[in-house]
């Protein structure tokens, strides 16, 4: 089991941070684009380094988890929640009063 998840640990990184270059090269120069490829970078180069090497480089694999899990958990909130904009117009045509943002 430790073996399978490390693989699709690193095959999901390598993809991850390769989507973030080619959206980079593509004209997404946004933090987070620019903080992906950094953190995915930093942590491929770390994996390889330990793989090829055997230097183990402490608390890389921590801080790049933690860091993915805050990204997956800003992009579920993303998701899962209604754009400003879309809750500003729906609440303009319901007739929303008691709405909280301004119309």
């Amino acid at each position: 089991m430790g073996k399978g998840f490390d693989r699709l640990s690193t095959g999901l990184s390598i993809y991850t941070t390769g989507k973030s270059y080619y959206n980079i090269a593509n004209g997404d120069h946004s933090v987070l684009t620019y903080s992906d490829a950094t953190v995915g970078t930093i942590g491929l180069g770390a994996k390889f380094a330990s793989y090829f090497y055997g230097i183990e480089i402490p608390y890389v694999g921590e801080a790049v988890s933690i860091y993915g899990t805050a990204r997956t958990i800003w992009d579920v909130g993303n998701l899962l929640r209604p754009g400003i904009a879309e809750y500003e117009e729906s609440s303009k045509q319901e007739g929303c009063n008691i709405c909280l943002l301004p119309h």
